[in-house]
């Protein structure tokens, strides 16, 4: 059987995460406590999609001999995950080890550490470039998951065996299928998923630091979550579940579908999505504004219910903008056929539409200034992102002038190079990144020559703004973003990357 490509192995890419070691344990040893590509798994993947076990929950399940058949292809795609984030010379080993495991046959009962597992692999396929597969993998979670009726509340407790942290990863798993879903949609640009109109009764994760401590509070319900404006006691509900309820919203607002004359939105469902997310930001907890706690940890679930938002409003919004589309944007993966329509003369809220785009543009640069490892994000930031981007590409040419024009420039860099660093481990990352270099030298080849032809060969006389903007840019490539940044305290940092001011910002009826 043929591995996938696997950027550890490819000559010219050196990966940023981890030294080259040698690690992995045979597949038939189930002893995970001493495996370094689980390390890794814990430590780049698990707080991504966070739904397997804890660690010391994992180690204690991988030990009991009843259980070891049915957690044979979790471990195993767990370990190849794990080897994607370091130079493994064993990791076209346990992909083809993961590879073989999934092809047998005995591993395919209707168990739901195997609903687990066909959904790691999925996006593991998916990333390293095997769309098809993927689907195929991401359906057999979704068949499994319904055949055993995971969406619903008794799941749960009927197969966690009295642990209540075993528990609540059922519950995870569900979510996770539910937003890894959408999230597989959305890039497909269609307005609905196999799982949207599932009725789930499953309860909501709780925090992050109560599913690692195994401390497991009573959980709250979706209907919980839909009422939360009408509740007395303010109660502030996990990032996960802010996460859901962000996907969930923007997902039912859009179920009426696009335009199939035009590939459009109709004007309905723009203000349906606009009121989703405006209730969704004015909703969000003072406490949860902040993508660091006060600890110093990142909240990458929130990181993620935020790119997936304003990528949402640039999609929408962007058709009766400014911003034209280019015909080479049909070349993107993660962009949508430029709709017909988007020659057509201007209408009378074109304006409102181009702003709407622009701060939901700004919002995702704020977000990227995060002082993280770029490769310790999702996967699925390259689309949220990739939207972003192309759309930045639009209203340099079309839009921006003078010093704003420059500053957003410099914030296409900035984007490019974390599409770079995420290419370092995810081949389909790379190809996202060529694509939009491709569309990067159409939209602005021409303003790129004028640029060049304007300015003195010398540089004795480059505009001062330019200089100054040229050099910050120049030292955040030398230097680490974190070390670019003010380095005051968590405080500090909690104010610099404060989401309050893009959160129920009804600014933008203004003139930009």
């Amino acid at each position: 059987m043929e591995a996938n490509p696997l950027r550890s192995n490819r000559p010219g890419h050196s990966n940023p995460i981890t030294p080259v070691v040698e690690i992995g344990l045979p597949i038939e040893q189930l002893d995970v406590s001493g495996d370094r590509c689980i390390d890794l798994y814990y430590k780049h993947f698990h707080r991504l999609h966070p739904f397997v076990v804890p660690r010391p929950w994992l180690e204690r399940l991988a030990q009991d001999s009843s259980k070891q058949m049915s957690m044979q292809p979790l471990v195993a795609i767990m370990r190849y995950i794990g080897s994607l984030y370091c130079q493994s010379r064993q990791a076209e080993r346990l992909r083809e080890e993961a590879n073989n495991i999934f092809a047998n046959g005995q591993h395919h009962s209707k168990d739901p550490f195997m609903i687990q597992a066909y959904l790691i692999n999925s996006i593991a396929l998916y990333w390293c470039g095997d769309p098809v597969r993927s689907r195929e993998e991401m359906d057999s979670a979704i068949h499994l998951a319904l055949d055993l009726r995971m969406q619903h509340r008794e799941f749960a407790a009927t197969h966690c065996e009295g642990d209540p942290v075993l528990q609540e990863s059922w519950r995870r798993t569900w979510w996770q299928i539910y937003i890894v879903d959408a999230y597989y949609a959305a890039m497909k640009h269609a307005p609905t998923y196999s799982t949207s109109d599932v009725e789930a009764t499953t309860e909501l994760p709780c925090e992050e630091s109560e599913y690692e401590g195994g401390t497991i509070p009573t959980p709250k319900t979706l209907d919980d979550f839909d009422s939360r404006e009408f509740a007395a006691d303010n109660h502030v509900y996990s990032s996960f579940a802010y996460l859901i309820g962000a996907i969930r919203g923007v997902s039912m607002a859009l179920s009426c579908g696009l335009s199939k004359i035009q590939n459009t939105f109709p004007p309905q469902i723009l203000e349906t999505v606009d009121t989703v997310i405006e209730g969704w930001l004015l909703l969000l907890p003072k406490a949860k504004r902040q993508l660091f706690s006060q600890s110093g940890e990142f909240d990458e679930l929130l990181f993620q219910a935020h790119m997936a938002l304003h990528a949402a409003t640039i999609g929408i919004h962007r058709q009766l903008s400014e911003l034209l589309f280019d015909p080479l944007e049909i070349i993107s993966s993660c962009a949508p056929t430029p709709p017909q329509a988007c020659t057509s003369k201007p209408n009378e809220y074109e304006s409102i539409h181009t702003t709407r785009c622009l701060k939901s543009i700004e919002a995702q640069v704020r977000l990227l200034a995060v002082p993280m490892r770029q490769v310790t994000h999702t996967p699925f930031v390259v689309c949220m992102l990739a939207t972003g981007t192309i759309s930045l590409l639009a209203a340099c040419k079309f839009h921006l002038t003078g010093q704003r024009l420059l500053v957003a420039r410099h914030q296409i860099r900035m984007s490019i190079g974390h599409l770079k660093a995420l290419a370092e481990v995810w081949l389909q990352a790379e190809r996202s990144l060529s694509e939009i270099q491709t569309i990067a030298r159409e939209v602005l080849g021409q303003q790129i020559t004028q640029q060049k032809q304007m300015q003195p060969n010398d540089g004795l006389n480059k505009p001062m703004a330019e200089e100054q903007a040229s050099g910050t840019m120049n030292d955040l490539y030398q230097n680490p973003v974190s070390d670019y940044l003010p380095q005051h305290s968590i405080e500090g940092l909690q104010a610099y990357f404060d989401l309050s001011d893009f959160c129920a910002d009804q600014s933008w009826v203004a003139e930009y």
